[in-house]
């Protein structure tokens, strides 16, 4: 069984799906430049919707920053960097 947000499901192999790989491009996920932001961070973990595959439908995710993969932190050596971590994530997936 697949465990979706929609409930539980067989999985594909059940179902006699086959999905191609590699037809989707690989998402770029979004930078956050600390020293643009005088070493102050804001992520925020919330949920969104997110496509695995252009053959499947939509699924709901809990992301940081609502992306899926979160956002790439970039920092340079000796600069200290404060990240606040803020949590909107309601009730069950």
């Amino acid at each position: 069984m697949i465990r979706t947000s929609a409930g539980d499901a067989p999985s594909d192999i059940r179902l006699g799906l086959r999905l191609l790989p590699f037809v989707d491009r690989l998402p770029v996920p979004r930078r956050l430049v600390a020293a643009e932001n005088a070493g102050r961070l804001v992520v925020r973990m919330r949920a969104a919707q997110h496509r695995f595959h252009r053959d499947m439908p939509e699924s709901t995710i809990w992301g940081y920053d609502g992306t899926l993969p979160g956002p790439t932190i970039e920092a340079e050596r000796g600069h200290p960097v404060t990240v606040e971590w803020q949590n909107e994530l309601i009730g069950p997936l």
